[in-house]
């Protein structure tokens, strides 16, 4: 993340739309990726008891998916399918990792990049 930091500071990068999707075309996937590597780690480490804390000890995805080891209440509500299909339909699935048209343009200058190398 530092790299973004140094762009900003040697203003190789001012927010505008051009530079945010550049950004975007160039990094979503790989800070998704980490970012769901850390989801991964978090779930199962274990969170150590403190001494001046009166929260629970233990692994998150455990502490989430058995709650009653912990003394805990399970507050999660049973969801029929037919409603989250119904949800589903107002949510926006994005398949790019910017704004189509520039991932578009951007695939163009990399393959005629690509055929200019040969």
């Amino acid at each position: 993340m530092n790299l973004f930091q140094t762009l900003k500071e040697d203003n190789l990068f001012d927010g505008s739309f051009l530079d945010k999707s550049l950004i975007q075309f160039c990094f979503a996937n790989l800070i998704q990726r980490d970012m769901d590597q850390v989801i991964l780690e978090w779930n199962v480490h274990r969170i150590s008891r403190s001494r001046n804390s009166i929260s629970p000890t233990g692994k998150p995805a455990i502490m989430f998916e058995m709650p009653s080891l912990y003394n805990a209440d399970n507050y999660l509500i049973p969801v029929p399918s037919f409603a989250t299909d119904e949800m589903s339909i107002h949510c926006a699935y994005n398949s790019y990792p910017c704004d189509k048209d520039f991932y578009d343009l951007c695939n163009i200058l990399i393959s005629e990049n690509i055929c200019t190398q040969l």
